[in-house]
């Protein structure tokens, strides 16, 4: 297989690669990896991209053949002795001998094991043996189409694309052998008569954008350039690319439905004027709908929903619209109920509703069915090109992986939550958001204050404080404070409660009501801080949002711990444990018992194996974790002092010197 074939599967399987990599790297000795497929799925590749993943180790290489499966022992033979202290790498598995076989996996799956398997099999028949499987799929038409261009350096017309996909079934190894066996030339022979762009526009009705692209660049220049052009933009803006999308439907010309997708970009960079200039001159539905969005956040109020479209597509884009503003305006029952979708229906709007509706279940704690829906709109926004949508996805369920203790799946969504330049706001703006909230929910400030300022820079130019569409405001303030920097979280916070209070909206109050209550009390005006956490935990508390809920009632626990009121912070502590026990975040009921064993109120037992008392235990966690002795000063509301002396004391109970002899006794 040649380079650019290689790269370009590389390419194409970048994402599963990625992932099995970094199950690879977290499970460290013990992990068993099989790469999975057919022959001619290149397994061999897809390897060889895993281990330059995984950087330089000590490995160990076989190749086994079919013959060495009744040769009792010939794959232990090849093995290195002592098995200890390796990555163990074969080609085949599926050819070991039985006994090497049940030697190698019980090496690699003991407890005390130091040995990884990484390894590619032919099939499912060893997929029990394994921590984690990588199964190889075909090739879509559209990835048929990439991969002949990378072996021919050619573009091929799309009739011969797909009687190579449908001869191969897609699989590389197959494709590259008929490429070989046909008489040069053979492939971009012939003529097909049919009416592409009429195909094209049929496929991205259906949704199938991909495809209708690899139609649409069938069609000669002269057949109907304003539809192409037009159509050109629509495939770019569902695959977030900005520039492109510009290019192609900045002048939509006359026609209505030309002019509808030059609405849909400017809700793309959330240019919510522009939204209601271009649909206030078009009678279509879409238009109407769209623009709903524009009317309640530049309002700050629900739009009236009472519109009655004529087709079934826009009825949907209409409960999509009403599901998304009904979560904006606090109304998450509603959201909930409005963003369902049934087979049938569009799927494009499909992947929209599931983006809101993982926010919704995010926001009402079903926190397993919203990482499910997470995971729905990822697969189908991949299959179907539409790569807009991903950020708002990946926003809630990177959130709710690091909540729930799931590094590695938090990890792969934060990765792909790295965006170029050219990004919508759209995209660029939850992405921001998820990268700051897991910072902020991190001892790691200096990565929180990062994110944070990566955030204030995305939405410098644009206005998004409209109350309740994009709320972001809260968490960077208390990460400003979290770094001392108390005036500029005043300001922020300020802007928002002016931006915010007239909306009257509950969730947004109470969570504003954090770092301005936090900041009352950082001045020394306890008693107004006290009660400004109090009024927001009351107010929260009565509407239907248990993801808000918990986290106010953490951050007022602590508060009451670390200002002497004990009894009443274990209570709200213990309440917020519960909220997040509720839905599953592990992360967050841990961190809520180790501010309840400071606190030494609560039924809250637990030993330290390294005899630290409650207090240098939460000093040593945050050290641990990167923190600077003012950082945890300031995390723990103590003087920089105190925290230098309790750290002296950890340094000897533990026999270490340095804060990595710490990090390493700790692990």
């Amino acid at each position: 297989m040649s380079t650019m074939t290689s790269q370009y599967l590389r390419h194409i399987h970048r994402r599963l690669l990625h992932r099995a990599a970094l199950h690879v790297t977290a499970a460290g000795s013990g992990a068993v990896l099989l790469i999975a497929g057919p022959e001619g799925a290149d397994r061999k590749g897809a390897l060889e991209a895993v281990l330059a993943r995984l950087g330089a180790q000590n490995r160990h290489r076989v190749a086994l053949f079919p013959w060495n499966r009744d040769e009792p022992g010939a794959l232990a033979a090849l093995l290195p002795t002592p098995l200890a202290d390796v990555v163990v790498v074969v080609d085949d598995l599926q050819h070991a001998d039985e006994r090497s076989l049940r030697q190698l996996i019980s090496a690699a799956r003991h407890p005390e094991s130091t040995v990884s398997v990484i390894a590619t099999v032919d099939g499912p028949s060893l997929d029990h043996l394994a921590t984690d499987v990588l199964t190889l799929p075909p090739l879509t038409l559209a990835e048929t189409a990439g991969y002949l261009h990378a072996v021919t350096g050619r573009r091929i017309p799309v009739a011969r694309v797909e009687e190579v996909h449908a001869e191969t079934g897609g699989w590389p190894g197959a494709i590259s052998a008929l490429v070989t066996a046909m008489p040069e030339g053979e492939l971009w022979r012939g003529v097909d008569k049919r009416d592409h762009l009429a195909r094209a526009r049929e496929l991205a009705a259906a949704g199938e954008l991909p495809t209708a692209e690899l139609h649409l660049n069938e069609c000669a220049p002269e057949q109907d350039p304003a539809e192409q052009n037009n159509l050109r933009g629509y495939l770019a803006l569902n695959r977030g690319l900005r520039r492109r999308a510009h290019e192609h439907l900045a002048d939509p010309g006359p026609e209505p439905r030309h002019r509808v997708r030059s609405v849909l970009l400017s809700l793309a960079d959330w240019d919510l004027a522009g939204v209601q200039a271009k649909a206030g001159t078009l009678l279509l539905d879409e238009a109407r709908i769209l623009r709903l969005v524009a009317d309640a956040a530049l309002s700050g109020r629900m739009p009236d929903m009472s519109l009655e479209p004529e087709s079934a597509l826009d009825r949907q884009r209409l409960a999509l619209v009403h599901g998304w503003l009904a979560l904006s305006f606090d109304d998450p029952l509603t959201a909930r109920e409005r963003l369902q979708h049934l087979p049938g229906q569009s799927v494009i709007t499909g992947v929209w509703q599931d983006a809101w509706l993982s926010r919704t279940l995010y926001v009402l704690g079903e926190w397993t069915t919203a990482a499910r829906v997470v995971e729905r709109g990822l697969a189908t926004s991949e299959a179907h090109g539409m790569e807009l949508l991903e950020p708002m996805l990946l926003w809630s369920g990177v959130q709710i992986a690091a909540m729930q203790g799931d590094d590695l799946l938090a990890r792969n969504y934060l990765q792909r939550l790295t965006l170029s330049e050219d990004a919508f706001l759209l995209q660029s703006l939850p992405a921001a958001m998820g990268r700051m909230i897991v910072a902020a929910n991190s001892a790691d400030l200096p990565a929180a204050l990062r994110a944070g300022a990566q955030l204030a820079r995305t939405v410098a130019g644009t206005d998004t404080q409209h109350p309740g569409f994009w709320p972001w405001e809260d968490v960077y303030a208390q990460t400003l404070i979290r770094a001392g920097r108390i005036d500029a979280a005043d300001d922020l916070i300020t802007s928002a409660e002016a931006r915010h209070t007239p909306s009257g909206l509950v969730s947004l109050m109470a969570k504003n009501a954090v770092p301005r209550a936090t900041i009352q009390l950082q001045r020394g005006d306890v008693g107004a801080g006290l009660r400004t956490f109090e009024d927001a935990v009351d107010a929260i508390l009565d509407t239907p949002m248990p993801a808000y809920q918990s986290r106010i009632l953490f951050e007022y626990g602590k508060v009451l711990r670390r200002h002497g009121r004990r009894q009443r912070a274990d209570e709200v502590l213990s309440h917020a444990a519960e909220i997040f026990a509720q839905m599953g975040a592990s992360v967050m009921v841990e961190r809520c018992a180790a501010e309840r064993r400071v606190g030494g109120v609560g039924l809250v037992h637990h030993t330290n194996p390294h005899g630290l008392t409650p207090q240098e235990e939460q000093i040593a966690a945050l050290v641990a974790e990167g923190a600077t002795n003012a950082a945890v000063a300031r995390e723990l509301s103590l003087s920089t002092k105190t925290v230098e002396y309790h750290l002296t004391r950890v340094y000897r109970k533990l026999g270490v010197r340095t804060r990595q002899e710490l990090r390493e006794r700790l692990g």
